[in-house]
């Protein structure tokens, strides 16, 4: 059971949060919101109990949960053929990395999952999907490959105002404090170099506003004391990793004497980090 540690929180003491993060219950309760990953698709011919996630349930039990066909003998009938109606939205996180031999081996699962999610003899309704995406390149024939469906609309709709699209609106940053974004060309400068550069002077300007407390007394530097850096391959990182941990630490003191003042003890991984 999940508790929150905030005694105000009407989630704490009695009363546990309701989410399931174990199969066992989680087949059993029926949760109304599923989270899953492509790989738990594999399973579904082999785990007869799956079948209820799609409203193959006709008994139930208050103490113990939902039944199916895989399970007789257990819980109460619902009476008058009664069944739980199966998922009607289906929310696709990542759909860009859903290709190749993987969408492919994801397809034939999403073509069994399409079928069993439409209630009714007839089967007419299928489930909304809903997936977010990296690139809208050659998107519809993806969609059309791996769910079979041909319409394809963005989501949110274009509202009536351009800066208002009901889920989102944008703010003038004379009325709200705006992020700036900033970038760096060097010419004529490895990428290496860059990296080292930049992130001496970002740690060595968030140094800097240690000693500058803001008007409620909070420590400004705190926000700036970690840098996030974003990599596109496992060896870019690696040699970002070797870059700062030889060379960032050791000239950073020449930057700022602040930088180079802390002993760290042990070693810590970048996955750690």
């Amino acid at each position: 059971m999940l508790k929150c540690e905030n005694a105000e929180c009407d989630f704490t003491r009695d009363r546990h949060l309701p989410v399931l993060v174990v199969d066992e219950p989680i087949y059993r309760r029926l949760p109304a919101f599923l989270i899953a990953t492509v790989d738990k698709f594999a399973s579904l011919p082999w785990i007869g109990k799956s079948g209820a996630f799609f409203g193959h349930v006709d008994r139930h039990d208050p103490d113990k949960g939902f039944f199916g066909a895989s399970e007789p003998g257990e819980g109460r009938p619902f009476g008058n053929g009664h069944r739980l109606d199966p998922p009607d939205l289906v929310i696709q996180d990542e759909l860009h990395l859903i290709s190749g031999p993987l969408g492919t081996a994801a397809a034939l699962y999403e073509t069994a999952i399409d079928l069993l999610s439409r209630p009714g003899l007839h089967g007419l309704i299928r489930p909304k999907i809903v997936a977010s995406t990296a690139t809208v390149r050659r998107a519809e024939k993806q969609i059309a490959a791996l769910f079979d469906r041909s319409e394809t609309a963005v989501f949110p709709p274009p509202g009536i105002h351009r800066t208002d699209s009901f889920f989102a609106s944008t703010v003038p940053s004379a009325r709200e404090p705006a992020r700036l974004y900033v970038g760096v060309a060097s010419q004529g400068r490895g990428p290496k170099l860059l990296f080292l550069r930049s992130m001496q002077t970002l740690l060595a300007g968030a140094q800097a506003l240690t000693s500058s407390p803001t008007q409620e007394g909070e420590d400004a530097a705190d926000p700036y004391l970690t840098v996030l850096t974003y990599f596109n391959a496992l060896r870019e990182l690696g040699g970002a990793r070797l870059l700062e941990f030889c060379t960032v630490s050791p000239t950073g003191a020449g930057v700022d004497p602040g930088l180079g003042g802390a002993l760290v003890v042990g070693f810590s991984t970048m996955s750690d980090m």
